[in-house]
């Protein structure tokens, strides 16, 4: 165990003499701090540290303090403790205000900058993601072209809307129909087209095909004429599911609100023909070909007799 004078012992005049004279490491410096910072307080020290210093004379010359006067020593040392602890003080003072300025500053700024990166980051999502929609119409008795942007085409028939972007983004190109109308699709395998019509989906990668979902109508129907498609309906559960892939030549009936769907082999030209301004009816229900006829000529025919549908 140490004692205040087995520690007082190890005082070395040369590296007082280099703190007084402003020199020596960090480390010498604290350790000379620490021998004299109690001496004014402890009596023992003081006497310990005028014993020591009057052996000081035995060490090279060049390193000899003469001329000991306690008070003046003591008085030297504590004078360059207040002035390192004022330099201490005032530098964290400095480091403080920098601090609260900065914070300051930086609370001031917040919300303008804030505001601005939100206003831009919203900007260029609205700028990359944002893509007007068009519209196309066909009223009844009429029978409308359409070319989409990319480069697909086809015919809408009476009582028919087709919406669609102006410019087909993604990995989809995707257009929603209410009505009838028959798609000639331009082929892009990365980027298959889809029809989006009520309960049915119809997916096409290079095909033409013929589509009819009107909403009074209780079925829909899609009919392949080149190419291939994959139909898409929906369970019970209204979860969406493949119905299957058709072949060109077939025709996939889809019953509404049930998620029934068929398909059958047909001649095209009779769901197709309508186009070209003709209108095929083959063993069909009268039901259903009153509702051909109201939409071809816009008429309101009305079957009274129950027995003819």
């Amino acid at each position: 165990m140490h004692t205040e004078k087995d520690k007082f012992k190890q005082v070395d005049a040369r590296l007082v003499q280099r703190y007084f004279e402003g020199g020596g490491s960090k480390k010498e410096r604290l350790q000379i701090e620490e021998w004299f910072s109690d001496l004014r307080a402890n009596e023992e020290l003081r006497k310990l540290s005028k014993n020591r210093w009057e052996d000081l004379p035995k060490e090279p010359k060049e390193t000899t303090l003469s001329g000991y006067d306690e008070e003046r020593v003591h008085d030297r040392i504590h004078h360059i403790l207040r002035l390192e602890e004022a330099a201490a003080v005032h530098q964290a003072r400095k480091r403080s205000m920098l601090i609260r300025f900065i914070t300051r500053t930086a609370a001031v700024l917040f919300i303008p900058i804030t505001l601005f990166a939100l206003y831009n980051w919203r900007g260029n999502i609205a700028g990359s993601q944002s893509v007007s929609q068009a519209e196309i119409f066909s009223p009844f008795g009429a029978r409308t072209s359409f070319v989409l942007p990319d480069g697909s085409s086809g015919w809408l028939n009476g009582g028919s809307t087709l919406s669609f972007p102006t410019q087909f983004k993604g990995k989809s190109r995707t257009v929603n129909l209410s009505g009838e109308a028959y798609f000639d699709v331009q082929k892009n395998p990365k980027k298959p087209f889809t029809v989006l019509a009520d309960e049915m989906k119809v997916r096409a990668y290079g095909t033409s095909f013929n589509l009819m979902t009107y909403t009074d109508d209780n079925t829909m129907e899609v009919t392949l004429e080149t190419g291939g498609i994959e139909v898409f309906g929906k369970d019970r559960f209204n979860n969406e599911k493949s119905m299957g892939l058709m072949d060109p030549g077939e025709r996939g009936v889809l019953v509404k609100g049930t998620g029934y769907f068929k398909k059958d082999p047909v001649k095209v030209d009779q769901y197709t023909s309508w186009k070209e301004g003709k209108l095929i009816l083959r063993n069909e229900p009268m039901s259903q070909v009153v509702n051909k006829l109201n939409r071809w000529y816009n008429v309101n025919i009305v079957i009274r007799d129950s027995r003819l549908e």
